[in-house]
């Protein structure tokens, strides 16, 4: 386990928030935080870590050292790291459709989802499975609190005959390390308690939110839900870059191929929510398997090309 840091909850409460992508597609941060604090953030290890390996899989490292990973869908071909390669203490699901239960029965970690979901899982043979429900919170990590959030969205189990089984509520993630909060926002819609339950009582600093389209938010939508959740920082999910486009160009760079098309109807161009977001938040956009460091409200470490639409 990682050193702990004695912290303010929130050390850039009261500053502006940082500043957001501007219309060229580049995040540039506002406002200097405490250099002595990132400092030390930095060197002991203590920020929260983001590492997305595509779809709306993140694999979250808090400050204390655990390891979490939402949504272990790792897309075929996608990112340059399997599921096998990671050993998270806990997996936590959205909802039963399988590019979000993804790998989970195959990692045997424990589990933490709706009642529905874990039950589920339980009967396929997992032998730590937590059930909970929206509104509920969970602490079996040290340092850590983990709510269910609300989520708008179908839920079900694809069954081999193509019938569906019922797979509870769909939902989101607020996961509190003690100095930093992030909201996963789960498969959703837009929906009002993005601005009341979860600005205001959750308090997140930042989010992941879909912007693929169809199945969730698109671009505009998905900007709205950053400015209703206030957050400081966003980072975008569930999509496929359209061919050209600055992050596909980046992808092919870094591996030498095209972003596969695993799942064509959400391929869209990033650079829209990047336009829609404006100043509202600092929007970082990583490629698969590329780590994002934050504190707070702000992104202490990052790829600088991620700061690109």
């Amino acid at each position: 386990m990682g050193a702990h840091l004695t912290l303010p909850r929130h050390p850039y409460k009261g500053e502006a928030p940082a500043a957001g992508v501007q219309a060229g597609g580049e995040a540039v941060p506002t406002g200097a935080p405490d250099p002595e604090l990132l400092s030390a953030l930095q060197a002991l290890g203590a920020g929260m870590k983001l590492t997305w390996h595509g779809h709306s899989c993140y694999e979250v490292e808090t400050r204390g050292g655990h390891r979490l990973l939402v949504d272990p869908f790792f897309p075929p071909g996608l990112s340059p790291r399997r599921a096998t390669n990671v050993s998270p203490d806990l997996v936590l699901l959205s909802h039963a459709h399988d590019d979000h239960l993804g790998s989970a029965v195959e990692l045997g970690a424990p589990v933490l989802g709706s009642y529905e979901v874990a039950t589920y899982l339980a009967r396929k043979g997992l032998r730590e499975t937590t059930g909970m429900n929206i509104g509920g919170s969970y602490r079996g990590l040290e340092g850590v609190r983990i709510w269910m959030t609300p989520a708008t969205h179908s839920s079900g189990f694809e069954h081999e005959e193509g019938a569906f089984g019922y797979g509870g509520l769909a939902n989101g993630w607020m996961i509190d390390d003690g100095e930093t909060r992030f909201y996963h926002a789960g498969d959703t819609g837009l929906f009002g308690d993005m601005r009341t339950v979860i600005r205001d009582v959750l308090k997140p600093d930042v989010a992941a939110v879909p912007i693929g389209d169809l199945f969730t938010m698109g671009p505009e939508h998905a900007a709205v839900a950053v400015d209703w959740l206030g957050v400081g920082t966003v980072v975008p999910m569930h999509f496929i870059p359209k061919p050209g486009t600055p992050l596909a160009a980046r992808y092919r760079e870094a591996h030498g191929k095209e972003w596969p098309s695993y799942f064509p109807p959400i391929t869209i161009d990033p650079a829209e929510f990047v336009s829609h977001v404006g100043q509202k938040a600092t929007v970082v956009m990583p490629l698969p398997g590329e780590t994002v460091e934050v504190a707070g409200r702000r992104v202490t470490s990052a790829p600088a090309a991620a700061r690109r639409g």
